[in-house]
């Protein structure tokens, strides 16, 4: 059994470094600048844990997932060391292949979101955030493309100390508000 962490941050593995060394992980952290396991595992919210086995089977989806938390580090825990699935994770697989099936409106906001990494990377930032904001229009339910864009326009809130979470809280009635939900 492996653990591994994976920073979702669009802006690549210096933001995410203070919380890997904060946290003093002892095992291995990516980190994916592109969404590619959010595309692949169809997951749209950070922080999730997800633990796949060996078969490529999701036998457990957590949001939000904190390895702090004791009964979560716990199971966790027990899974690698006795590769016993906890009881609370019964029910909980399914298949990566069922991930595939998308809907168009998310398929054009991933391409979207692709648009805008091209465009952060040739480091035209404020069209990289129109194209981000493009695609969060398009599918309003992907936390990972609106975590992204708040984490671009207000670094503050998510690199220097805790993560604002009350600071998001407003923000998503703000864009509700916006949305019309």
């Amino acid at each position: 059994m492996t653990i591994l962490a994976v920073a979702e941050d669009v802006q690549g593995a210096q933001p995410a470094k203070p919380w890997v060394e904060q946290a003093k992980v002892q095992y291995r952290v990516a980190v994916d600048r592109e969404n590619l396991l959010g595309t692949l595992y169809h997951f749209k919210v950070v922080p999730i844990g997800i633990v796949i086995d060996e078969n490529g089977r999701i036998v457990r989806e957590v949001s939000p997932m904190d390895i702090n938390d004791g009964s979560t580090r716990e199971d966790v825990e027990r899974w690698v060391a006795q590769n016993i699935l906890p009881a609370s994770w019964a029910g909980a697989e399914r298949e990566i292949s069922q991930s595939a099936w998308k809907t168009s409106v998310e398929t054009e906001a991933e391409a979207l979101f692709r648009a805008g990494m091209t465009l952060l990377e040739e480091g035209r930032r404020d069209e990289a955030i129109a194209k981000f904001r493009e695609a969060f229009r398009r599918d309003p339910g992907n936390w990972i493309i609106r975590k992204q864009i708040w984490a671009l326009e207000h670094p503050e809130k998510f690199y220097t100390g805790p993560v604002d979470y009350e600071w998001q809280k407003k923000q998503i009635e703000r864009e509700n508000t916006e949305l019309g939900q």
